[in-house]
């Protein structure tokens, strides 16, 4: 595919050149509700506008929705930044950077402890010569590398110096040069991950994976924890010595529930997941994950958001009948994005050496 392919109304590059200018400016991807406003300011109608955006061209938001919230973070995928004014540093830097991480990658001696390749982002910065900018390029450039595949995996260290973990995936994207050449090579992957466990188009029911889980499909129903989440759960449960069948069984409940539209039970099992899996991340309490644990700066924002839904799950689960309305909705539950990185993080501890199954 080239950049001209991606066809795009007027209103729709205005819409995404309004992300990205928010972007730009502040070094972290724009909410819907920041740019609600000034976009209807000039006549758009921003959730219809979105609605009609390609997958390749904005980051899906709350596992899927058809219509963004306030909260939800608006995320342009490589080929939306591409189509937008003054994006050609962006795209540049990451095009770099792609390539020498495959080759640190490959040149990396792993050791007990630190079986991955850890870059950080002064290490980036050196190498593509950039400024020291509060919101400049080195801030964006993480923000992108965030939501590649090979990319999910980072944090902060002690000394506040943030960092990615370079896995032997990015070698499937080493020899690129160009966005079409990384475009088409990340969409060759995607298909054989979708060979890899294939489901038949408009496949609805229940499937059993190789894992022996249970999975309900609606291709038709919202999706909460996306599936390439679930399965990447699934790969490193397949190999660790965590036993991850109740956390399997509360992710695919927290997906059905929210497909159903079921309010509190779906408030329920995020509930009771931010309560299990902090042992995963070495916490005894999310409290501790959300506070303490190595997060880069945007996954601990997300993290502070998922802590604070632990009192309206509170809320879901014990306010007593009274004679006033219940004001709670499917829309109050917090953005998926979070959800997804703390799932992302606990795969990533999940495939550590300490955890590898013997």
């Amino acid at each position: 595919m080239t950049e001209q392919e991606l066809v795009l109304s007027n209103d729709q590059r205005r819409v995404l050149q309004m992300i990205y200018d928010e972007f730009r400016e502040h070094g972290t991807w724009p909410t819907f509700g920041e740019v609600d406003r000034p976009l209807r300011r000039l006549g758009l109608n921003p959730e219809v506008i979105i609605q009609g955006l390609r997958r390749d061209s904005l980051v899906s938001f709350n596992g899927g929705r058809m219509l963004p919230v306030a909260r939800d973070e608006l995320s342009l995928a490589l080929r939306g930044i591409a189509v937008c004014d003054g994006a050609q540093e962006d795209i540049g830097n990451f095009l770099r950077l792609v390539p020498w991480l495959a080759e640190r990658e490959l040149d990396f001696t792993p050791e007990e402890r630190q079986p991955d390749l850890r870059v950080t982002g002064s290490e980036i910065k050196e190498f593509l010569q950039l400024p020291n900018e509060w919101a400049g390029p080195l801030s964006r450039l993480r923000q992108i590398i965030g939501l590649q595949r090979w990319g999910w995996s980072g944090g902060e260290q002690a000394d506040g110096e943030w960092y990615i973990q370079v896995e032997r995936s990015i070698s499937r994207v080493g020899h690129v040069r160009t966005l079409e050449e990384y475009l088409e090579a990340t969409a060759e992957w995607e298909q054989e991950l979708q060979r890899f466990s294939p489901i038949p188009d408009g496949f609805h029911g229940t499937i059993v994976n190789e894992m022996g889980v249970e999975y309900s499909i609606d291709p038709e129903a919202d999706t909460y924890v996306s599936a390439s989440v679930v399965a990447a759960l699934e790969a490193a449960a397949a190999v660790s010595s965590w036993n991850c069948d109740k956390l399997h069984q509360l992710v695919n409940e927290l997906n059905q529930n929210f497909a159903d539209r079921n309010i509190y039970s779906a408030h329920a099992m995020l509930r009771a997941i931010l309560d299990h899996v902090p042992p995963i991340l070495a916490c005894s309490s999310f409290r501790i994950v959300a506070n303490s644990y190595p997060w880069g700066q945007t996954d601990k924002k997300y993290m502070k958001r998922l802590l604070e839904f632990r009192d309206q799950a509170d809320d879901a689960l014990h306010r007593q009948i009274s004679s006033k309305p219940d004001l709670l909705d499917l829309d109050d539950m917090p953005s998926s994005v979070g959800v997804s990185r703390l799932l992302q993080e606990c795969a990533g501890k999940l495939l550590s050496s300490e955890h590898f199954r013997v």
